[in-house]
């Protein structure tokens, strides 16, 4: 008896075992396709386009109004992508690839944008390999120096658009002093007054940034 006991308990407890491990397979199955985000389209499934962690905001390049919670369809050459509450989603086949093509600043053309006179006024610019180099390690610099919105002569940002103007990336830019700094959108809390800190940007840009502005 006592040996048909420990068969049953064994074979109960493998039981468990092996649906405790159909669950856990299952779960993580989710959590993958939920940590994917994705879209379904017309009997295609679409993955979110993921962009590099760095200083700058991507985004979608259109001025186009669409509607929320409604998948819409985006035309472009390289891709089938379409666009969901504010993120682009590209075909599962091709979303590794697109990756790929957006995370290479060689596929992007850059901009100075400045605010002048109610207006925005672009204008291209050649950054270099150090420039850019300096300006990705700005987040990782320290913050020692700071401004208030009071002390600002202009504003502009450093934009660039992909070769096939579907994405856009930007940061901020203030003139203060006498050069351009980087605004970080990060506030002092160790000051009464809404204090930011900012970054200069390398001297180099800065050269250029004014030379451009100049002959505007």
């Amino acid at each position: 008896m006592r040996k048909i006991i420990n068969k049953k308990s064994f074979i109960l407890l493998i039981t468990f075992i092996l649906i405790a491990l159909i669950i856990v397979v299952i779960g993580l199955c989710i959590k993958k396709e939920e940590f994917r985000d994705v879209v379904y389209y017309k009997g295609k499934t679409y993955v979110n386009l993921e962009y590099n962690m760095d200083i700058f905001t991507y985004g979608f390049n259109g001025n186009d109004y669409y509607e929320e919670d409604i998948i819409h369809p985006i035309n472009n050459e390289k891709w089938d992508v379409v666009y969901f509450n504010g993120d682009l989603f590209v075909i599962e086949n091709q979303v590794d690839e697109a990756k790929e093509y957006y995370a290479n600043d060689k596929n992007y053309e850059w901009f100075i944008v400045f605010d002048k006179d109610d207006t925005e006024l672009s204008v291209p610019i050649t950054i270099t390999k150090n420039e850019l180099e300096y300006l990705y390690s700005m987040d990782d610099m320290d913050r020692n120096e700071t401004m208030t919105f009071e002390d600002i002569k202009q504003f502009a940002s450093i934009t660039k658009i992909s070769k096939d103007k579907l994405v856009y990336s930007i940061i901020s830019l203030a003139h203060y002093k006498d050069s351009w700094y980087w605004k970080t959108e990060i506030m002092d809390d160790n000051q009464e007054d809404d204090y930011e800190y900012i970054i200069k940007l390398p001297e180099s840009l800065n050269k250029k940034i004014f030379e451009l502005l100049d002959a505007l």
